[in-house]
């Protein structure tokens, strides 16, 4: 059997980032977390 390369075992499908007020936000809607720490934005790079 011959190898064909090495194929990329994931692909880049998008980027998500996460604003303190979409934190916020959350929050609001679930009052069993009561603190979060500050954060600055964080980036999310989702591979498949």
């Amino acid at each position: 059997m011959r190898k064909r390369g090495i194929r990329q075992q994931y692909i880049y499908f998008c980027s998500l980032t996460v604003r303190r007020a979409d934190v916020q936000a959350f929050m609001a809607e679930h009052p069993e977390y009561t603190k979060a720490n500050r954060f600055k934005d964080i980036e999310v790079k989702v591979y498949i």
